[in-house]
């Protein structure tokens, strides 16, 4: 058998090799034209939200890959991980924020149907969303917790219309983080 340190060096050779190869098939691996990423809030169809989400993990791996190999990968700053100053959290907060402002029009027709199931008027609905993305290719949007200004569950019917659309959104891509929770209130009254 082999010594224990000759090993231990032919395993260190061949996991830089599958790194080398897995990095080079995703280069030279045929993909479908990459669209540009949004500049706004779009409305997209499962299938294209399927091929974004698809991207959006293809690129992920790629840049693992990319970072399995170097010597030394800079660690990308996330949300959770202090600190953060004012100055980077606003550089942050502001493109989020402007982007879930510009869902609203796509949600309208949830809050037109909450007024007539009896929510009062300027009623808010306080939503914890998860936003995928990758600076490359853009933004998808799950919400992971939907509830009345109370604190309390949506009735079924609103919940299920509002999760519907939020699929159907595709938001400009984030610069920091591939995975972001975030908690927004959306106004009846915007």
């Amino acid at each position: 058998m082999y010594h224990p340190g000759v090993r231990r060096s032919l395993i260190a050779i061949i996991g830089i090799i599958v790194v080398v190869a897995v990095g080079w098939y995703l280069r030279r691996a045929p993909q479908a034209p990459a669209a540009d990423p949004p500049a706004q809030a779009t409305r997209i169809t499962p299938d294209l939200r399927r091929q974004i989400a698809d991207r959006i993990a293809a690129a992920h791996a790629m840049r693992e890959a990319a970072a399995a190999g170097a010597a030394a990968p800079t660690p990308r700053p996330e949300l959770g991980d202090p600190p953060l100053s004012g100055e980077q959290l606003e550089a942050l907060k502001t493109p989020i924020l402007t982007a879930l402002r510009a869902t609203f029009p796509f949600l309208k027709a949830c809050f037109e149907k909450a007024r007539r199931a009896g929510m009062a008027p300027g009623f808010q609905i306080q939503g914890k969303l998860v936003l995928t993305g990758d600076p490359d290719v853009g933004t998808l949007v799950d919400a992971d917790r939907l509830t009345d200004d109370h604190d309390q569950p949506l009735p079924p019917e609103i919940d299920d219309c509002l999760r519907g659309e939020l699929q159907t959104i595709e938001l400009p891509p984030l610069r920091e983080g591939d995975k972001v929770s975030v908690t927004y209130v959306f106004s009846d009254d915007k």
